[in-house]
């Protein structure tokens, strides 16, 4: 992986290719940002460049160093074994394996890195813990990259000993050259890049994993007839769906809620005077012309607020089916009652 391949982050590309070129490295990175987005990457180009034998702003996939990273035998390059149904590190291992493994120099060049994916996910407390003790030492010639969706969920003392670097989402435009790269077809990655929040990663599960058909069945009876209970009913069933475990359901619902979102974020932006898309596809234009029939924009904001406070509720391990039907039923409320967007004297 290259910087050069990566598209978009700019600010944060520029401060990674700084640190690889100047060698003043401190002892951890914090790479963070919304899953999906593309940390995970620069994460990855971040430890080439730095493995490089030539010492640039980039790896130079040419080197010994660089053909050992391609074959998948770097030595300097130490990512913990992840075990289990929940993709955790064991304690086990990382205290009678990965962490004494440090001590050692590094086997080629001058510096090793260890990266670590998910880490919020992957580091259970206690593995936390030890990964702290191992930081406040400062292992030497070593660089800790974490990646973490949720830095919130690291320990505090882990976040304070590590450099920030903060990876947005990316604009739509954006997303979709993400996915052409992928060789997804134009029309089809320019839906998908509006249905992504900015996160290629997200565009592309999208695609891989039914979610389009999943929209076209939650969105087009809303589009056709608007906020009904049967509708509703429907979505709390399908909000049940995923892989099955509890993690799964809360998946499933955060997508249709999001769904729903993408139409009325284009409906309150016609509220408030803004101009037209000209990236949305049919079947949003026409949810959002249904979610137009709702009220005026202060309405419309009370409604995407709500969906977004169900979305942050289903993070936190909530029951996806009350949030699903706690966001949907003032759909269903605004339709019985709908407010004028005339103002009182006009």
């Amino acid at each position: 992986m290259f910087f050069r391949d990566i598209i978009g982050h700019e600010s944060a590309l520029i401060r990674l290719r700084t640190l690889a070129r100047g060698r003043a490295l401190g002892p951890a990175y914090l790479l963070h940002g919304p899953a999906g987005v593309g940390k995970h990457r620069a994460a990855t180009a971040f430890a080439a460049a730095l493995l490089c034998d030539r010492r640039g702003d980039e790896a130079c996939g040419e080197c010994a160093a660089c053909e050992r990273l391609a074959r998948e035998n770097q030595p300097d390059l130490l990512i913990p074994e992840i075990e289990g149904e929940k993709d955790i590190v064991k304690m086990k291992y990382l205290r009678e394996e990965f962490l004494p493994a440090l001590a050692i120099l590094p086997a080629r060049g001058q510096v090793r890195v260890c990266l670590i994916d998910e880490a919020e996910r992957c580091l259970p407390d206690e593995s936390q813990n030890a990964l702290l003790k191992t930081l406040e030492e400062q292992p030497k010639n070593t660089v800790f990259l974490l990646v973490a969706a949720h830095p919130e969920r690291l320990l505090p003392t882990i976040v304070s000993r590590c450099q920030s670097i903060r990876f947005g989402p990316l604009p739509p435009e954006e997303v979709a050259r993400v996915l052409k790269a992928q060789k997804v077809p134009a029309a089809e990655a320019g839906l998908l890049a509006a249905l992504a929040d900015g996160r290629p990663g997200e565009a592309l599960r999208l695609r891989e994993g039914g979610s389009l058909e999943r929209r076209r069945a939650f969105l087009e009876p809303f589009a056709d007839r608007g906020a009904t209970a049967p509708w509703i009913d429907a979505a709390v069933t399908a909000g049940k769906g995923g892989s099955g475990s509890l993690e799964g359901a809360r998946g499933r619902a955060k997508e249709l809620l999001g769904f729903l979102a993408e139409p009325l974020r284009l409906a309150l932006r016609a509220a408030c005077g803004a101009p037209a898309s000209d990236t949305a596809d049919p079947l949003s234009l026409k949810a959002a012309e249904r979610c137009a029939r709702l009220g005026d924009a202060e309405r419309l904001a009370g409604l995407l607020e709500g969906l977004m406070v169900a979305q942050r509720a289903l993070d936190e391990n909530a029951n996806s089916a009350l949030w699903i039907e706690n966001a949907l039923i003032p759909f269903l409320e605004a339709q019985d009652a709908p407010v004028s967007r005339v103002k009182a004297g006009r």
